[in-house]
């Protein structure tokens, strides 16, 4: 289970679907690069480059995809666009500055042009994606085009492998850590008791 921090600092007001969605974007971000350095220690070749870039970038969009179903359920049509909007234009921001910062502007065009490509391919992976269903769970067709769009990406020797490793191990437990990080901000689930530190009388 990938632990990340989702519960908020302050909880003294309701949060905007604005607000929920930038600590989700953020959490997003952490999520999938921790997907692939799991992936790296299973030894799994993922180039620090272009090719780094093009397989986190998959990633996002699929658990951009689950904080949109998580969101469908919960809010109306109109507080849902606002929530999804504002989580993949922040997405983009975080996947473009990380880009640039690490492959320099003339490989990544710079942040502004690097994130209208991200919100492009989020678009068109987006209307895929959209053919599975959410309910309970993630349907297993929509594990299998991530797996698809993954190996596309990864070198060639790990083609035939990048399947069984993102469908039964890598993406159930990614959008077991998205899911509960949703409810954690929506404080559907009760925030763990902090240890009291214990005083000694001597």
């Amino acid at each position: 289970m990938m632990r990340v921090r989702s519960h908020w600092f302050r909880n003294e007001r309701p949060k905007t679907p604005r607000e929920i969605a930038g600590a989700m974007a953020f959490i997003t971000w952490r999520v999938a690069q921790q997907a692939l350095r799991n992936m790296r220690r299973a030894d799994f070749e993922i180039e620090t480059g272009t090719r780094y870039f093009d397989f986190v970038a998959e990633w996002l969009i699929f658990l951009a995809h689950i904080a949109d179903g998580m969101a469908w359920k919960r809010f109306g049509p109109e507080v849902r666009i606002e929530f999804t909007s504002a989580l993949a234009n922040r997405i983009g921001e975080i996947y473009a500055d990380n880009r640039d910062e690490l492959l320099g502007p003339w490989q990544s065009q710079g942040p502004g042009a690097v994130k209208a490509g991200f919100i492009d391919l989020l678009n068109l992976r987006l209307v895929d994606y959209g053919d599975f269903e959410f309910q309970d769970g993630v349907e297993y067709g929509c594990l299998r085009y991530l797996a698809s769009q993954l190996a596309c990406v990864v070198g060639p020797r790990d083609t035939l492998w990048v399947h069984e490793q993102v469908m039964e191990i890598e993406a159930p437990q990614a959008v077991e850590a998205i899911c509960k990080s949703f409810r954690d901000l929506l404080g559907e689930e009760p925030r763990a008791a902090r240890r009291r530190p214990s005083v000694s009388g001597e």
